[in-house]
């Protein structure tokens, strides 16, 4: 376990922000779906990334580094049995959960961290009442079976959208499938980017009262691209708004990624930030308390949750229970992470908290295993007052969505070094 030491410092400059997870591992599984040569242009990387690759390996996908991206080639060799390792990746577990019975692969499926512990019982329900036979109800398990044409795959109980899109860009493998949501839909806009990614494969889908149905299957482009995270620009556009100026590049706005609130939210608390000339540019500024829901944006959260912390009055952030399940209890350590920075949060029924006031540095943070927690937590030492360094236990976390961080915190004028 590494640990950061992090010093209050301006940060000031530009930095060129990575490809989006969100659509890197879309595009990634839907050219191993397609069964066509496809290049995926953009920064794609970190763990979760590499993680999606590894499991397309294995399922006989010749994926290779390009220059700008990566290339995913059609096996020289059908697999029909595989074993698949998640890692930490819940959207990797969960896409090829839907998308490798009906490829007809076989697929024994392992994770780390708490991935194993994360639920996925809905999705499981919803592929054994389509006809795959799974034998565990939590990782480690096997999925057998292939789906038959005219499947009607029903959903109940969501706890992700993440079980809609796997199923989305399953499919179109399927002949005459269809899906129906019994239920409300959790973070809707990340099923527009499934959508969006799948027409760049020809696919196309028609929808009416919670139902889905393909109305054609997979083409064969020969590139498709990854836009920048807003994910990640997000602790970027805080460090800018609470400790200097910064510029990120790499962006498409508007963007369908539910991340792209960032900017709204940040302006609603009284930030000076814009989109222009194609840069996120967001510069120091006094904030005030504001009210939102994250339920469609839970993971700006942790970043959000700093920059309130700076922020006059007292913020709320609602819609936070599926925090519980993500790489850590992440409500409980935002709340223990604000805590080493001498703020108050509180959880109470499904919301989120935050006495804002001015950040002290001197603390340990727990980064508890959590990419967004130490994120957050080095951006909320940059901007604290004084110059006593803040300690981040578990600083490689990171690397599961943005292994540069550190090194583009430092290029802003970070004060960053192990400890």
């Amino acid at each position: 376990m590494s640990v950061r030491a992090v010093r209050p410092h301006k940060l000031e400059g530009a930095v060129n922000i990575p490809a989006s997870k969100s659509y890197g591992h879309r595009l990634l599984i839907e050219s191993f779906a397609s069964g066509n040569p496809v290049t995926v242009k953009g920064n794609l990387i970190g763990d979760d990334i590499e993680a999606t690759v590894g499991c397309l390996r294995s399922c006989g996908a010749r994926i290779e580094r390009a220059e700008r991206g990566i290339k995913v080639l059609p096996s020289d060799m059908p697999v029909k049995r595989a074993d698949v390792f998640c890692k930490e990746s819940g959207s990797t577990l969960r896409f090829l959960m839907s998308v490798l019975p009906a490829a007809g692969v076989e697929a024994t499926f392992t994770g780390a961290g708490k991935l194993p512990s994360r639920p996925v019982r809905a999705l499981l329900d919803c592929l054994r009442a389509a006809g795959v036979a799974a034998d565990g109800e939590r990782l480690p398990f096997t999925l057998s079976g292939r789906f038959a044409r005219g499947t009607r795959f029903v959903l109940k109980e969501l706890k992700s959208s993440q079980d809609v899109s796997g199923l989305l860009m399953a499919m179109p493998l399927v002949e005459g499938a269809s899906l129906e949501i019994d239920g409300a839909l959790p973070s809707e806009g990340y099923v527009a980017v499934t959508l969006e990614t799948l027409k760049a494969f020809g696919v196309r889908y028609e929808s009416k009262n919670n139902i889905y149905r393909p109305l054609s299957s997979y083409g064969a482009p020969r590139e498709v691209e990854a836009e920048g995270d807003w994910s990640s620009a997000a602790f970027i556009a805080v460090a800018g708004v609470l400790a200097g100026e910064t510029e990120i590049t790499g962006l498409k706005y508007p963007s369908l990624q539910p991340d792209s609130a960032i900017l709204r939210l940040l302006k609603e608390a009284g930030a000076d930030i814009e989109f222009t000339d194609g840069a996120l540019v967001a510069r120091k500024s006094d904030l005030r308390a504001i009210e939102f829901n994250a339920d469609g944006c839970p993971d700006l959260v942790p970043a959000m949750s700093v920059a309130l912390a700076a922020a006059k009055g007292v913020s709320v952030i609602r819609g936070v229970d599926r925090l519980r399940f993500k790489e850590s209890d992440r409500i409980a350590s935002v709340i223990n992470m604000l805590a080493e920075f001498g703020i108050r949060s509180e959880y109470a029924e499904n919301g989120l908290k935050i006495y804002g006031g001015e950040l002290a540095g001197g603390g340990v943070v727990d980064g508890a295993g959590d990419h967004r927690i130490a994120m957050s937590a080095a951006i909320a030492a940059s901007a604290a007052s004084g110059d006593k360094e803040t300690l981040i236990r578990g600083a490689e976390c990171v690397s599961k969505s943005y292994p540069c961080f550190y090194e583009d915190l430092i290029a802003l004028g970070g004060i960053v070094y192990e400890r």
